[in-house]
């Protein structure tokens, strides 16, 4: 291996760890995407179960109303919307700094399913 290809290999860590936000974005929004391929199939079906149109589980209707499955779809989705938004205003040029667009839709995800859970209940 070459001396500079061993230098780049060292410095990795480093520049993953300073603030490598688009990787970070990318790998949290396919997370976000998993976990609403998850639970909207729950929510839709328990919902047919839970109006009595479905047959299913013993359980299935009581997660219809469950605020936990409630508060992580609804943060699923501020989560992923806000940063598939974050995507397209860096493609279009809209947006130079990437890394505080990736903290102010952290934060208005966040911000977001804390207002709409605190509405719901």
């Amino acid at each position: 291996m070459s001396r500079m290809a061993r230098s780049r290999s060292r410095a990795l860590p480093s520049e993953l760890s300073r603030g490598a936000y688009g990787a970070w974005a990318w790998l949290l929004q396919r997370l976000s995407a998993l976990l609403l391929l998850v639970l909207l199939p729950i929510k839709i079906w328990s919902g047919y179960v839970f109006t009595g149109k479905a047959s299913g589980p013993a359980g299935l209707a009581s997660l219809h109303v469950d605020p936990v499955i409630d508060g992580l779809l609804l943060f699923a989705l501020a989560f992923h919307v806000l940063f598939g938004l974050r995507v397209v205003l860096i493609d279009l040029g809209m947006a130079r700094h990437s890394a505080t667009l990736f903290k102010l839709s952290l934060l208005l995800a966040v911000g977001l399913s804390v207002a709409a859970i605190a509405a719901v209940r």
